[in-house]
């Protein structure tokens, strides 16, 4: 077997392997599996329902021992799919973004990739089904050994069931995107095993019509958040609307200052605002307003400003002409002018220690922007900066906050990667406790620097990895952590 990364969210892990070594479990249908295909690992407590017959979307058959916990989907070729999400696009996108054409393959196979989603989409939708639990890696696009293209949506069908009293798997706690989700991820889990359950019943047709119509409206803005990731990045979805809060509509101009394309005014926020009822419309919107448009979009040239400019013209040579007095005349003011003023803050003179080491913090960030190693050597000298920066009599204003606030921002993401490095071996090892509890340490240490009242979420997760993994003693009242775990691994 080889592990497969990114190949949806639903799975605990998922596996390329050589099919047929089970017998399948799946009797009614009847299905004998054999030649190569992925398998896949759910938590305990998740359902699944096979979705219908429709390209694009996997049946996933239960292998006997297995008791519903792993199953098995075949595939056509005898190679190990090489995928990508709309997030991965959208990254080699970003990079190149200056030096893109309208005739570049990224920006088509970006326009491709989102049809085809949109397109497996309503079919689900015609045949009574909905797209279900979906995150960036819900959504996978790739080419056939002939170079056609193809999309895969492995998560149809899989949901999770609380009444079994288990723990909740990390997909439904902690989503990678939880913007999507217009009422939460534990919410529209909810909703989707709902559905699930509710396929087979015997209804009347207004009602069915009806949910029918929820469902595709409510699939509709979770596409258009996804495509607007798929534009601006995960990181600027979530400056939009929170780490933990939906995407509901777009913020003004000048927070969103990377949406002045007409793909974010007439397809995006109508479709955030309700006005498309179905994916047939969404989908149509962007065969107009393609999502390519955003990474060609070039601001139109500003207008010629006429007698402003010569306004300008004369303020700045009288300017000039002011500052030749002032040389000429010399004095403090000159040598205060002459000098060359610090980063961070403008109060620190040149006769002052502080003075070199601003400039040696400035160089120590950026090298600590590319490269993780170099980041404990920037927040030591940003320690001593900011201790000799409070004692300056000269500057009571507190120039340093924002890198000590973008510090613990580091230190929490750090922690962030920590846990998503861990999340899925399910054996602890000492250099992952050690990980975690450096991780933990550096947020707590920029949380005191910064003052920062209450606990972490990041650190409060970390914590609860650390007792998994035997680092700290379970906490009181209930079933121990590293037991629950166990529970969890099956």
């Amino acid at each position: 077997m080889k592990a497969m990364d990114g190949w949806g969210v639903t799975g605990w892990s998922n596996s390329w392997t050589a099919l047929g070594s089970d017998a399948s479990d799946d009797e009614e249908q009847g299905v004998v599996l054999s030649g190569y295909g992925v398998q896949r690992k759910v938590d305990p407590g998740v359902v699944y329902v096979p979705p219908p017959d429709i390209p694009g979307v996997p049946r996933w058959h239960p292998t006997k021992p297995s008791r519903g916990r792993v199953l098995e989907m075949s595939w056509p070729e005898d190679r190990q799919p090489a995928t990508r999400s709309l997030l991965d696009i959208q990254a080699v996108l970003a990079a190149r973004r200056h030096a893109l054409t309208a005739d570049d393959a990224d920006l088509a196979t970006l326009d491709r990739s989102v049809d085809m989603i949109l397109v497996t989409a309503e079919a689900l939708h015609a045949a009574d089904a909905s797209i279900g639990f979906v995150q960036p890696h819900s959504c996978r696009v790739g080419e056939w050994r002939d170079g056609t293209p193809y999309v895969v949506l492995p998560d149809v069908g899989f949901a999770w069931d609380k009444r079994a009293g288990l723990m909740m798997p990390n997909w439904i706690a902690e989503p990678s995107l939880p913007a999507l989700f217009e009422q939460g991820a534990e919410r529209r889990n909810e909703d989707y095993l709902a559905e699930l359950g509710r396929q087979d019943e015997d209804r009347h047709l207004l009602e069915r019509a009806k949910d029918a119509a929820a469902r595709e409206r409510a699939d509709v803005k979770t596409l258009a958040r996804l495509v607007a990731a798929a534009l601006v990045g995960p990181d600027e979805i979530r400056r939009w609307a929170g780490d933990k809060k939906p995407l509901l509509k777009l913020p003004a101009r000048n927070v969103a200052t990377d949406t002045r394309a007409e793909i974010w005014d007439k397809v995006i926020a109508p479709a955030l605002a309700g006005q498309f009822a179905r994916v047939k419309d969404l989908r149509s919107a962007l065969a107009t307003h393609r999502p390519s448009s955003h990474y060609l979009y070039e601001p139109p040239a500003a207008p010629w400003s006429g007698w402003s400019i010569l306004r300008r013209t004369a303020l700045v040579a009288a300017a000039v002409a002011l500052i030749g007095l002032l040389w000429g005349a010399g004095g403090p003011l000159m040598r205060w002018l002459q000098g060359r003023p610090a980063p961070f803050c403008r109060a620190v003179t040149e006769d002052v220690p502080l003075h070199a080491k601003l400039f040696a913090l400035a160089k120590a960030r950026e090298a600590a922007r590319g490269d993780v190693t170099a980041r404990p050597a920037y927040w030591e000298l940003l320690r001593e900066c900011h201790a000799e920066h409070a004692d300056l009599a000269t500057c009571r204003s507190n120039c340093l906050a924002g890198l000590v606030a973008e510090w613990l921002e580091q230190a929490e993401e750090e922690g962030r990667a920590v846990r998503e490095r861990l999340r899925a071996r399910p054996r602890p090892t000492p250099d992952e406790v050690r990980d975690i509890a450096a991780a933990i340490a550096a947020i707590h240490e920029a949380g005191a620097v910064t003052k920062r009242t209450g606990p972490s979420a990041v650190v409060t997760v970390l914590e609860r990895e650390l007792r998994l993994r035997g680092g700290l003693p379970p906490a009181s009242g209930g079933k121990p952590e590293r037991q629950a775990a166990g529970d969890r691994d099956g």
